[in-house]
């Protein structure tokens, strides 16, 4: 099976039930996976494309009700006219309101007693205000009919059922307080109302991809082969391109420096105030900020392949999936417009049987039609989910889920990788007993190696070693050269032994790997090296007991160097001498123990990641470990471990706060539209102000999701 993955702009959506409908229509296919979007309004599908393509998909998505926008494609003309519509209808229905309801209230009446011109002039006003909502209607009935009824389809019912009450009663005469034109005006007015207020809202928790879009720059400065300048845009940009760098230019692309010196401010991507000094061959990202001089860059990643577009398309990948405690919403939208219409129509009998007259059962049935709106269930999670995906980016964490942002905040313990997570993953001499003499000695043999080791011992330096011949290396063990005509060793302990040398002073560095220089049988002296401990290691750690959670240390190291590394952090447990299948058993036994958060950076560390419940990366993983990740640390800190799962867990009770406000809104607003209270010689609710009611739940919703971009990073 040939599965490809796309995301998809949909039109048409209003609730939780529209957003349910279309993701089951889609998952009932075979050969497609669909997760649908309210808030983002997309679909994210995966299908088989040996049997589909684009053009089919949007055919089931237009049999649902729905419709297939391009990535570019203006909304279609009743939601661009949204503004001008809404508008109209306030204007009529504050006239309409007047005429209906002012000589109650002893306002002057241009019509006096003439009830029926007063009645005429009400249907002429609720006409336009019903066409300024055809969208209630056409949607509404057109999902009624398909048995898929959702939001647009309780206030088509409602405000119908009204405006055909209304109307019956004007055309028999009946004028006296039986006319519920004004209230089927008011109801689309409101109701139209609080879309546009949900609209700007949503506008607002999707500013931070706006917001990461808009640190790029629009344009850059290529040196053409000649040597002239040409001022051109991202797209004409391509590998190999070599682009001038003035002071205050925002870089456009990620390459290498080739000319120059300067300092880049790179708090975009790593969080950090201070600038990053960069010399040649130093990488530099695009979208940072270039605060020193002028310098020349080689474009070696352009367009998506950028590190700031992978950002963005993480944003926009985690703000589309749905996390867990989702689906509470969608069982619950699956059945809910239907209960309500029922609860409606049980709501009319009743009254009906009670000997209230017609009107007032109508008024009640309508009521709960149109309190019942499923727009803040739906709007509860995904809302929540799209905040704090964008708040994490500003804070230099990036979730590739939703799922991640559930779990990670219920995680019991926190499983580390030693090399390159704890420790800085290079390693540093520590320790030397050689003169400068014997120091240069070893510096000029260890020059001629490869190994990870000798690096760490020349460092940068390039050292002149003409007066070195015979370099041979002994694999696991160090090197032999000749020396002008000595015989010089430099390596292990073990290396000494095979080469005859027992009488020397072994070195005692705990957690060090030991170099001897011998030259001619004679010790010189040895270097020993270790890969030095993270500063922000050990209060990471002691963030985390605080917090009441367990830390494990897992590492293909030695005993000894496990030892003293969980000693000096501070970490419950440790495994040592872990092979990369090892580490997935370990993290698969320890999740009998609670939930756990696998932190590494390397391949070997790909199988764990994928086994933990939430797979956490820092910056520098390689590609493997980042593709197994669920959760990026941009900014390579290892304290954004408590940022993330502080965030995690801020974002979880804000959804549960927003259910619980969808709920309620509906669990007390359904009984007291029906007229539970007036029983009781309580006041009832008019559908006018059911609407209200309404229009307000999703509001109060998307603000309290607004209320994640308050979350301030722990440091």
């Amino acid at each position: 099976m040939s599965m490809r993955k796309t995301t998809l702009r949909i039109g048409g959506m209003h609730c939780a039930a529209c957003s349910s409908a279309l993701e089951r229509r889609l998952n009932k296919q075979e050969g497609i996976k669909a997760s649908v979007n309210l808030a983002l309004e997309e679909a994210s599908i995966e299908y088989d494309d040996r049997k589909y393509d684009l053009g089919m998909i949007a055919k089931i998505i237009e049999k649902t009700g729905f419709e297939m926008l391009g990535e570019n494609e203006r909304p279609p003309f009743e939601e661009r006219s949204r503004t001008a519509r809404l508008v109209a209808a306030i204007v009529l229905d504050v006239l309409l309101l007047y005429v209906a309801m002012g000589p109650m209230i002893h306002l002057p009446s241009p019509f006096g007693e003439n009830t029926l011109s007063s009645a005429v002039v009400q249907l002429v006003l609720v006409l336009p205000i019903m066409l300024c909502g055809y969208t209630f209607f056409t949607r509404g009935f057109g999902n009624l009919f398909r048995l898929r009824p959702n939001m647009d389809s309780l206030v088509a019912l409602g405000t119908t059922a009204s405006f055909l009450f209304s109307l019956y009663n004007l055309l028999t005469g009946n004028l006296h307080h039986s006319l519920y034109f004004e209230g089927a005006g008011t109801i689309i007015t409101l109701v139209m109302l609080g879309k546009t207020l949900e609209a700007s809202s949503k506008k607002k928790s999707a500013k931070a991809i706006e917001d990461l879009v808009a640190l790029q720059p629009d344009h850059a400065v290529r040196i053409n082969e000649d040597g002239s300048l040409e001022d051109i845009n991202l797209k004409q940009i391509v590998i190999g391109d070599t682009l001038l760098i003035r002071p205050g230019d925002k870089i456009p692309c990620d390459g290498t420096v080739t000319e120059g010196h300067c300092s880049i401010d790179e708090a975009m991507l790593t969080g950090e105030s201070l600038p990053a000094d960069k010399g040649v061959g130093d990488k530099v990202f695009g979208s940072t900020l270039n605060t020193g001089t002028t310098f020349k860059m080689r474009a070696d990643e352009v367009g998506k392949d950028t590190a700031i577009q992978k950002i963005i398309q993480m944003v926009k990948d985690a703000q589309g999936t749905k996390a867990p405690i989702a689906r509470i919403a969608d069982k619950v939208s699956l059945y809910f417009v239907p209960t309500v219409m029922a609860l409606a129509l049980l709501t009319f009998l009743l009254w009906a049987f009670l000997g209230s007259d017609a009107g007032l059962a109508i008024t009640h049935a309508v009521a709960v039609l149109v309190i019942a709106c499923p727009c803040a269930l739906g709007l509860a999670t995904p809302i929540a989910i799209m905040v704090a995906s964008g708040k994490a980016a500003k804070c230099g964490i990036l979730f590739r889920n939703a799922e991640a942002l559930e779990t990670l905040g219920r995680s019991d313990i926190f499983v580390f990788d030693k090399t390159g997570t704890l420790t800085e993953g290079k390693l540093f001499i520590v320790e030397s007993t050689l003169d400068g003499k014997s120091s240069e000695l070893l510096r000029k043999i260890e020059s001629l190696s490869e190994h990870p080791i000798a690096k760490a011992i020349t460092g940068d330096s390039k050292t002149a070693s003409d007066d070195i011949s015979d370099f041979r290396s002994v694999p696991g063990l160090g090197c032999r050269a000749l020396y002008e005509g000595y015989r010089v060793l430099a390596g292990s302990e073990k290396l000494l032994e095979s080469e005859g040398i027992n009488n020397f002073e072994r070195a005692e560095v705990e957690a060090a790997t030991v170099v001897y220089l011998a030259i001619d049988g004679k010790v010189l002296g040895h270097v020993a090296l270790s890969d030095t401990v993270r500063q922000d290691a050990e209060e990471t750690i002691e963030k985390l007991h605080k917090l009441g959670k367990k830390t494990v240390m897992i590492t293909g190291d030695n005993e000894s160097t496990a030892r003293s590394v969980a000693g000096k952090l501070g970490i419950d447990r440790f495994y040592a001498s872990v092979l990369p299948s090892g580490k997935k058993d370990i993290v698969s036994k320890l999740k009998k123990e609670g939930k756990v958060v696998y932190i590494g950076d390397g391949i070997n560390d790909s199988p764990a990641l994928a086994e933990a419940d939430t797979a956490l990366s820092v910056s520098n993983a390689s590609d493997v470990a980042m593709s197994s990740s669920s959760v990026v640390l941009v900014s390579n800190r290892l304290d954004d471990i408590i940022t993330s799962y502080q965030l995690s867990r801020f974002t979880m009770r804000n959804i549960k706060e927003n259910l619980f406000w969808a709920f309620f809104y509906n669990a007390l607003g359904i009984p007291v539209a029906a007229g539970l209270l007036t029983i009781f010689g309580g006041p009832s609710l008019n559908p006018m102000l059911a609407s209200l009611a309404m229009s307000l739940s999703s509001v109060t919703v998307v603000s309290n999701a607004l209320r994640i971009n308050t979350f301030r990073k722990n440091r």
